[in-house]
This record gives C-alpha cells, structure tokens and sequence, in this order.
C-alpha cells in the first residue's frame, strides 16, 4: 500500500513559524499538534522554553519514573515471594506468581 506524500504544515509559535506533525495520519498527526501546543503553553507558564520543558519532560522526569516504578515493583515482587514462602498466601501451582 503507498502512503501519501507527506505535506508540511507551518504553524505559528512564540518563536516564529514552526513546523508541526506532518505523517499523513491525521489521528496521530491532530495528538501530536495538540501536545506540542500544550507544551509551548506549560511553557510559557512555568516561564522556561520549548526545549527545556523537553529535556525535563524526557531526559528527567520520564526516565526517573520509570526507575522509580522499576523498583518498586521489585519490591512488590520481593513482598509477594516473601509471602509465598511464608505460606500466607497459596499461589496457583500450575503458574507460578514469580
């Protein structure tokens, strides 16, 4: 199947004319439009740039959270074998929880 020729779509920002999601897929092209509109806005409010908010969202942020819910689920884990072989909790024997 042959995709469209992509268009380039200019957009209007507080830095000048930019150029928006042009994938030819309209539902993902209109989502990604709206979270770069929503981050030049949280932008302008915490009063810091584009690339900033960026680089907090995606370099910070995004990976911290993950590392957090990393462990915390080894730590769920841990709980869960801890109360395996306590015997207070009966786990399915056919599939075992951990």
């Amino acid at each position: 199947m042959c995709r469209p020729q992509s268009k380039v779509i200019l957009v209007e920002t507080n830095k000048g004319v930019e150029q928006m999601a042009s994938s030819g897929i309209v539902w993902v092209d209109w989502i990604y439009n709206l979270a770069v509109r929503e981050l030049y806005a949280t932008a302008v409010l915490l009063g810091i740039t584009y690339e900033e908010i960026n680089v907090w969202l995606f370099c910070i942020a995004w990976p911290l959270t993950m590392l957090l819910a990393a462990l915390w689920i080894y730590r769920l884990r841990r709980r869960v074998r801890v109360l395996l072989c306590s015997g207070m909790l009966q786990g399915d024997d056919e599939r075992p929880l951990i």
